[in-house]
């Protein structure tokens, strides 16, 4: 189902000559070639949401990427580079590094926020053809950009879904990398999780909303998402408490997870099954374990000396916390 951007580039005649591949339900302006005529004025029809298209004429001034979106109101504009064998994002005010000029047999996804009719008017191509349409589904995010901020330097990044599995790997250096299907298939869904590998180091981005609609979003990375080289058990806090503490933690990887809580004579005290748990920092009262001072039969322990555990995978780890009232 999905394409990577090698395997794409063996089959490219889709991209040559698409003049527009409106959404389901739009109206396309036949462009036909006026006989004897070098001129020409002519309408796209584009629905709210990702079309594919090329422009019909040739502008009287050099159209760019960074024009092309204004013109239409874009939050991306996606070319599809035949030298490198990659997809090249531009996206407005965040990746204006890939600017382009537009030729007439270059095809190109934009992803506008409303539906609309542009208008383009100059010279006919003369390396061009009518194209088919091909209908698009509305409801699918089959391009999708990322743009990275704080890129290692010198680094090529590996970027995968984890939930497709769908994996690209960008230049040295290059911030933006884009996810296209062809197939009109959704590269990406809602609460994706998007991992970032440069060298020995790897970040999760966790796509939102907002990411969809405008088909990109801009990572950062930062400490924030960067994910923990090892798994390790933190100190509690607060320590003496009563009656409730909050227990920190790293997972290096997705696993499951279990806490316990002992008394000093090594009797299980209280079992909290967390589930499988992705990597990431667990850090904050939000994401730490959170122990209410009770026991398995919910009573309110008595105060003293306790001991915490984690087992996760072939690791296991226990400290010492207080309750003191």
């Amino acid at each position: 189902r999905f394409t990577s951007q090698s395997s794409l580039f063996g089959a490219a005649e889709p991209w040559t000559n698409l003049l527009v591949s409106p959404q389901l339900g739009a109206t396309t302006t036949s462009i036909d070639r006026p006989v004897g005529l070098a001129r020409g004025t002519f309408n796209l029809e584009l629905e709210k949401g990702l079309n594919m298209i090329s422009l019909p004429v040739k502008p009287d001034q050099p159209m760019t990427s960074k024009a092309l979106a204004k013109e239409l109101d874009a939050t991306l504009v996606i070319r599809l580079d035949s030298k490198d064998k990659t997809f090249v994002p531009f996206v407005p005010e965040h990746f204006e590094g890939s600017n382009f000029t537009i030729e007439g047999d270059m095809g190109l996804i934009v992803n506008v926020k409303r539906s609309q009719t542009s208008t383009f008017t100059g010279t006919v191509w003369d390396n061009t053809n009518a194209a088919p349409i091909v209908p698009i589904d509305p409801q699918s995010v089959w391009a999708f950009g990322l743009i990275f901020d704080n890129l290692p330097t010198d680094s090529a990044l590996t970027v995968r879904n984890l939930r497709s599995g769908q994996t690209i790997q960008s230049l040295t250096g290059t911030p933006a990398i884009a996810f296209v299907d062809q197939s009109q298939q959704s590269v990406v869904r809602p609460q994706d999780w998007i991992e970032v590998e440069a060298k020995d180091t790897r970040w999760r981005y966790q796509v939102t909303g907002k990411d969809l609609k405008q088909a990109f979003a801009a990572v950062s990375l930062n400490v924030r998402i960067q994910l923990p080289n090892q798994t390790r058990l933190l100190q509690n806090y607060p320590n003496p408490f009563n009656p409730e503490t909050w227990i920190p933690f790293q997972l290096s990887q997705d696993n499951q997870v279990v806490a316990s809580v002992f008394g000093v004579k090594g009797n299980l005290v209280r079992r909290l099954d967390l589930g499988w748990m992705i990597a990431g920092n667990y850090l904050e009262a939000n994401r730490a374990i959170y122990w209410d001072g009770k026991s398995e039969t919910g009573e309110t322990v008595a105060s003293g000396t306790y001991f915490y555990q984690i087992a996760t995978g072939d690791y296991s780890e226990i400290r010492q916390m207080v309750i003191l009232k």
